[in-house]
Parts: C-alpha cells; sequence; structure tokens
C-alpha cells in the first residue's frame, strides 16, 4: 500500500509543493512532520533522555531517543533526591501522574513557533508540531486506552478562535487509527472554570490558578490515559488535569507535551 502512495504523494508535491514550517525550504514530506531533516533534527532537545517524573533532561554520555525509554526511566537528581526523603513527593510530579514525556525543548525556534500557534489564530501551524508526538506516542500506545487534549475554558476557545491542544492531539490520534471524540459527547476531560493565563505566575501562583479547574466523567474508570498539552513548564497543569481524571477512577495517566521549558520558582 505504501508503494502505491508515495508515487502519488511525489506527484501532488510537484504540483502542490510544500515547505518546511520553519526555513520554508522545499520539501518532500509523506510522514507530514513539516519540517526539512535539517529544521528537524536540529529542533532544542529531540531525542535526549528525560526524568520520568518532571521529564527534565538527563546528563547522560550520549543521546538516546525517547521511544526507547518509555518503560522505567530513571529519576533527575533533583527528583531522585526528593524521592528519597519519602516525605515529599517528586518536584513537579504528583501520584495521579505515572510519568511526563517531553518531545523537545522550549527554546528557539520551537517556543516562538508554539506561540505563534497559541496566540496568531492559525491552526495550520498545529499539525507540525503535533506530528512531533507521533514517535513518543506510538512508543507509548500499548500503556494507553485514550488520548486526551489538555481542554481550553470556553472564554479562552473564542478568544483563540480553535481549540489548539485538540489540534496537537490529532496527527498522533490519526497514526493510531484513533478518532477525536465527537463534538456533541460530553467530555472525557473539561474545563470548567476559566483560569488567567499561566505566563508570569510562580509555582504556587500556577497551582492556586488552575484549583478545581477540570472535571472528568464517569466513565474514564478503570482506562488509562495520554494527557497531550503544549507546553510544560511547573506541571500544574497536567497535575490538576490527572487529579479530575484520577478521580473518576483512571487506572493510569501519563502525559505527553511537545516542549518542556525550564522550570520556575
Amino acid at each position: 500500500m505504501l508503494a502505491k502512495i508515495l508515487p502519488l504523494t511525489r506527484l501532488l508535491d510537484d504540483w502542490l509543493p510544500r515547505h518546511c514550517a520553519l526555513c520554508e525550504a522545499r520539501i518532500f514530506d509523506p510522514a507530514g512532520l513539516g519540517l526539512c531533516p535539517g529544521c528537524l533534527n536540529a529542533l532544542p532537545g529531540r531525542n535526549v533522555q528525560r526524568c520520568r517524573h518532571c521529564a527534565r533532561r538527563l546528563h547522560t554520555t550520549g543521546p538516546t531517543t525517547e521511544p526507547s525509554a518509555v518503560g522505567v526511566r530513571p529519576l533527575c537528581q533533583i527528583c531522585e533526591a526528593l524521592e528519597a526523603r519519602e516525605a515529599h513527593e517528586p518536584l513537579e510530579a504528583s501520584s495521579d501522574l505515572d510519568s511526563i514525556h517531553a518531545a523537545c525543548d522550549y527554546a528557539p525556534p520551537l517556543d516562538r513557533w508554539i506561540t505563534a500557534m497559541k496566540y496568531g489564530g492559525d491552526p495550520a501551524l498545529a499539525a507540525p508540531l503535533g506530528a512531533l508526538l507521533i514517535p513518543q506516542g506510538i512508543a507509548l500506545a500499548p500503556q494507553v486506552d485514550r488520548i486526551i487534549a489538555i481542554p481550553p475554558s470556553s472564554r479562552r476557545l473564542v478568544e483563540r478562535g480553535f481549540d489548539h491542544t485538540a489540534h496537537l492531539a490529532a496527527p498522533l490520534a490519526r497514526a493510531l487509527g484513533l478518532r477525536l471524540q465527537p463534538r456533541l459527547q460530553p467530555k472525557l476531560l473539561a474545563r470548567i472554570r476559566h483560569t488567567p493565563e499561566q505566563a508570569g505566575l510562580d509555582q504556587q501562583a500556577r497551582s492556586r490558578n488552575l484549583q478545581g479547574a477540570f472535571v472528568a466523567q464517569p466513565n474514564i474508570a478503570g482506562q488509562s490515559v495520554l494527557l497531550i498539552d503544549d507546553v510544560m513548564t511547573t506541571g500544574s497543569t497536567l497535575r490538576e488535569a490527572a487529579c479530575a481524571l484520577r478521580k473518576q477512577g483512571a487506572r493510569t495517566i501519563i502525559a505527553l507535551v511537545v516542549a518542556r521549558a525550564h522550570s520556575i520558582r
């Protein structure tokens, strides 16, 4: 089947040339990644090993691919020290989140790309970003039953004009042969309270800002969930969403984000 599709894709590329989303070079892009090989390989933090609790980069002797490390991954020094104390949970982790994965670091040029996608009102920018989640998402697929994108509030949805996290999750859902939840069905995870933007808030303020913001449906009970979001900084959004899912009986909750930002205090 693939042998039949590729010649057609090349023909379509001749008629409707595709261009790299970053450098605008003309590309042959059957995988739909939206990037040329050079830009894809140069993305910050791609294919590095990360802490299973907070998705920070681990200092290793050589590069490793995240998909090969989706099982039992090591901890960073901070999370390892806090876990050893037993009286504290690992920083930026919660018992409600079983593990966290990130495709890249939130650094140039990816940070500007994500900002343009969220605040520029252009859903087309989300597809190549969402495609960055596919390798890890496929590796994690045997562990999950559902893919759920972190939902925006109704006010934020009106302001931006589109659900950017749903657009990020769509390429992975297609790759796994899954259908995103129909619009008319009650959302498995909903944001019931509008919250100010997290940017500019410290870690404690972010946590307070999101308390009680999410509610999950009871039919998530017993299922394993892959939570999708664009950027993780302190993990407050992911933890609060995971808490709502766990209250309704979700069995396993794994987070996957496009980019991991540096932590703030």
